[in-house]
Order: structure tokens, then sequence, then C-alpha cells
């Protein structure tokens, strides 16, 4: 059965909210797909409810595409992040939503009285200057034999050049405003009347800083992940891998502003992906449990 946060008509989407959001050139839909795809095995597999599988979101940004999706599909979910705009937007997006509660908080800073059967750990670990220590504080929060979901860029794919071209474009606002404008007044002469009116529905500027996953400032990479090194990682702390999936084929920001609108493409950028050599994407999804004795051992 479909989950109800994912939609597939007209268009790969999801629920978020009050919002229905499409996909991107990031695959946040197929992500989302991945991570309720293995909760709900897991969740079969232990017979529990789905408000009784708690969740625990690393890292959670605004917790527009994981964390208020998630609790959409009815799941009990606890987002944490230490940016305070980021939380602050994440609560206005999820006014009534009883089963999800959002922290300005450090996974370090937490002191739980029981631990998650799920955590997710998604777009973070680049991040990090040391990935390890932050795998080792979510084994600590997860329950026993419990799932863990991350999700990592390709350190050496399109991603990353794209990014790198767009960092120094955006040094010089102007351009940016004029690729903008250029963008829209190349979909008004070639956009169908149902393109241009979803547009008009979609690019509202309330509604854009909505989709934002993150607001915060600093969002520098240290960690230039391969296929192999994050699958080292993972393996050194004591977890077992059950998939290690392709995101997609291309990602970047040049690409989404002039993708956003090719449902097509976006369909067949994600399809695609799974054909592919690990090394030619944009980056993995991969879910992890980690074993019911070596997680004793450490308590």
């Amino acid at each position: 059965m479909r989950s109800k946060a994912l939609l597939d008509h007209p268009y790969a989407s999801l629920v978020s909210g009050a919002m229905v959001i499409r996909e991107t050139v990031y695959g946040i839909v197929k992500r989302l797909d991945f991570f309720i795809q293995h909760i709900e095995a897991y969740r079969k597999e232990i017979g529990l409810k789905p408000g009784e599988v708690g969740i625990l979101d690393v890292g959670c940004g605004t917790g527009v595409n994981v964390a208020v999706p998630l609790a959409n599909a009815g799941y009990s979910v606890l987002g944490l992040d230490r940016d305070p705009a980021s939380i602050d937007l994440a609560r206005r997006l999820a006014p009534g939503l009883k089963n999800i509660e959002f922290c300005r908080s450090s996974l370090e800073d937490q002191n739980f009285n029981q631990c998650f059967r799920v955590v997710i750990c998604s777009e973070v670990l680049e991040h990090l200057q040391r990935p390890e220590v932050m795998l080792q504080r979510m084994t600590s929060a997860l329950n026993e034999e419990g799932l863990l979901l991350v999700t990592v860029p390709n350190g050496f794919g399109y991603f990353e050049l794209d990014s790198f071209f767009w960092r120094v474009f955006s040094r010089h606002p102007y351009l940016v405003s004029e690729l903008y404008k250029w963008e829209d007044r190349f979909w008004k002469v070639f956009g169908s009347s149902k393109t241009l009116q979803r547009r008009r529905e979609e690019y509202r500027p309330e509604r854009l800083e909505s989709i934002l996953s993150t607001l915060a400032p600093d969002t520098a990479h240290y960690q230039s992940f391969t296929h192999s090194k994050i699958t080292r990682l993972l393996k050194s702390q004591g977890f077992r891998l059950l998939e290690l999936r392709n995101n997609t084929f291309l990602a970047g920001n040049f690409l989404g502003l002039f993708a956003r609108e090719l449902d097509g493409f976006l369909s067949w950028n994600s399809r695609v992906a799974d054909r592919f050599p690990s090394f030619l994407v944009s980056g993995w999804l991969i879910a992890a449990q980690r074993p019911h004795e070596l997680k004793e051992s450490l308590i």
C-alpha cells in the first residue's frame, strides 16, 4: 500500500504538512520513499503500529522533506537541529500534527530517557569534520537492532561540480537575479498554460521560503564521500548494511533551476541512477542496522 505521504499522480511528489512538493533533481521523493519502505518493513517485523515507531531525525533542518512527511505518514517524530531559524520554520510547517516535535539542539546535548526505533541522518555527515563521532552518538540513541537511515552526496560527482560553480556564481547577486529572470521569461514564452499556472502557485515567495530544507548559513562540506568510504565508515561503527542504493543521476542548483519543470526528466533522472555504477550518481541512500550483540557491548 502506498504511503499517504507520497503521491504518484500527476507527478512524483510528497505531502509535507499542508503542502504538496514535487520531485526535484535531489531525489527528495525517492529518498522519502526509500525511508518509508525500510521503516515499514522494520515496523511490520517487530509488530508495531506506525504511531509506536519513534523516529529521531538528526540535523532535520526545516523538516519539510523528511520529518514532517513522516509525521504525515503517522510515525512519532523528533527533529533535532542547531539552527534556530530552521527550527522556527519547522514548527510553523506542522502546526496541526500532534506526533511531531522539533528541538533546537544537537545530539550531544541530549540525554534521552529511551532509545529510538529509527534514527535518520540525511545530508548531514558530509558537513562534519568527524562523522564517526556523530555515528557513535546516534548508536547510543538507537534501540537494539534499530534502523539507521543515512544519505550522503557523492563527493566526486556532478553534484559537487555544479555546487562549486553555483558558489562562485552566487558571489554576484546581480547575476543570480538575472538568471532567475531569464528562467522565468523562458517559461512564459515556451511553457504550457498548465505549467504557467503551476509556477504561479508554487513559486510565490512565501511558499519558496517554506520549502527550503535548511536556513542555516553554514553549508560547507568537510567530507567528500565515495561509495566505499561511507560503507567503510558505517561498518567501522558496527553497522550491518541492509541496502545501499543510488539516489539520482544528476543534481545541483544550476541543473535544478532549468529542470524543475521537466517532470519527465526528473522521473528519468531518479530511475536511471539505479542502473548506473555508484561513482556516476549524485549520492546514496543507505539503510543499516545495529546488531543486537554489538549494541549490548556498547552500553
